[in-house]
């Protein structure tokens, strides 16, 4: 039933924007024309993200991995749920360096984690809030970004919770429950990992871990 309403939801909002723009064409401003095209759009994303969590559920082979800049990764989500958080008064600061060196990983499957982090995030500071994106180079020479928003937190008792398929504390409709799970299963094919801090009323932190490009999983 949430897989349903997760669908639903922005289906209804992608008709009722073009119904809109369909019968008032010329009454609305351009400004207005983009606004809802621009809604459009962001639905679009968030229905085809409710597909790949699902077809990421039931994936079974291993990406192909490839040289992959995070930073652009990063970019590109940002753009994608950029509307999204301007309706929610989120802002979004990404902190990750020029000079970060490459990830071994599949550029598609690694903008879908960060699109479940971001749109979570966002979920979670319904009052709107902050969103930092930090990356940097550890000292075994691997890459970690944190993705760390000023929410609600994430209660003790559902920490141990929040990557078993189908787990979600939102309304019926508000999540599929998919994402974090989808999540750390994409980590875990390209031999990284995925681990949260988070406290009710401060905020959560997930910090990404991956293994820089040309170098060996042991050496990493």
């Amino acid at each position: 039933a949430g897989i349903a309403h997760e669908l639903n939801n922005p289906l209804n909002n992608i008709g009722l924007n073009a119904e809109a723009l369909h019968d008032g064409l010329s009454r609305f401003t351009d400004a207005q024309k983009l606004k809802m095209l621009a809604d459009i759009v962001g639905q679009v994303e968030r229905a085809s993200a409710t597909v790949r969590n699902l077809l990421d559920f039931t994936r079974v082979e291993k990406p192909v991995l490839v040289s992959v800049a995070l930073r652009d990764v990063v970019g590109e989500v940002r753009r994608l749920v950029a509307n999204e958080a301007e309706i929610n008064h989120v802002e979004i600061r990404v902190e990750m360096p020029e000079d970060l060196p490459q990830v071994q990983g599949n550029p598609r499957d690694l903008q879908q984690v960060f699109l479940n982090l971001f749109l979570n995030a966002i979920q979670a500071m319904p009052n709107g809030g902050l969103l930092v994106v930090r990356g940097k180079t550890t000292d075994g020479g691997a890459i970690e970004v944190e993705v760390t928003d000023t929410g609600t937190g994430i209660p003790e008792e559902n920490i141990d919770s929040v990557f078993d398929p189908f787990f979600t504390t939102k309304e019926v409709g508000a999540g599929s429950g998919l994402g974090l799970f989808v999540s750390l299963g994409i980590m875990q094919k390209h031999n990284g990992s995925i681990t949260l801090r988070s406290k009710p009323g401060e905020g959560t932190t997930f910090t990404l871990r991956l293994v820089t490009a040309g170098r060996s999983v042991e050496n990493a």
